[in-house]
């Protein structure tokens, strides 16, 4: 389990790495094309967009696989005790995992409404992008950030269950 948890984490940062390497190289190619010759990139907006949505969903589960997505956290800083956090922030990542299932089941029905409508299926204007490509990563995206919270909810379990005991797990570890 902890090698598959890796190899996704992993995953999700490599296509991190390359999203932003191609959107960054077309804003050059964009540039450099519109100011130096004049010309166009015709409709590269359909492809980078889908690209954006790839990023911006594979960056929302690797920020929950690393456990520094946007949070509200300052019930922590009241809490005392490291045990009571521990707990505190077990029920958080539980709470986080049943809204991430919830995401996740609508993100299915989503993209499942994309393929009734086969052969006939929506697509972008120009390059016929199929708009459920990028649905796609967003059921992807949800499902990762599910899976990851369910991992964070185990571990701040444990690290409740076991505080008292002289060996600890780190949260830090993968």
């Amino acid at each position: 389990m902890k090698t598959a948890l890796k190899w996704i984490v992993q995953t999700e940062r490599a296509i991190i790495v390359i999203c932003s390497l191609v959107i960054s190289f077309t804003f050059c190619v964009v540039v450099l094309l519109r100011y130096g010759f004049k010309s166009d990139l015709f409709a590269f907006e359909e492809w980078v967009l889908t690209i954006a949505f790839i990023l911006y969903f594979i960056g929302g589960a690797a920020a929950t696989a690393d456990n520094v997505h946007i949070k509200a956290d300052i019930v922590l800083e009241l809490l005392k005790s490291e045990k009571t956090k521990a707990g505190f922030q077990c029920f958080v990542m539980v709470l986080e995992t049943l809204i991430g299932v919830m995401l996740t089941y609508y993100a299915v029905l989503m993209v499942m409404n994309e393929f009734v409508r086969w052969p006939n299926i929506p697509a972008t204007t120009v390059h016929r992008i199929p708009l459920a490509v990028p649905r796609i990563f967003i059921l992807a995206g949800f499902a990762l950030m599910t899976l990851h919270a369910a991992v964070h909810a185990a571990r701040f379990f444990t690290l409740y269950r076991n505080h008292d005991k002289a060996t600890q797990p780190s949260l830090q570890e993968d």
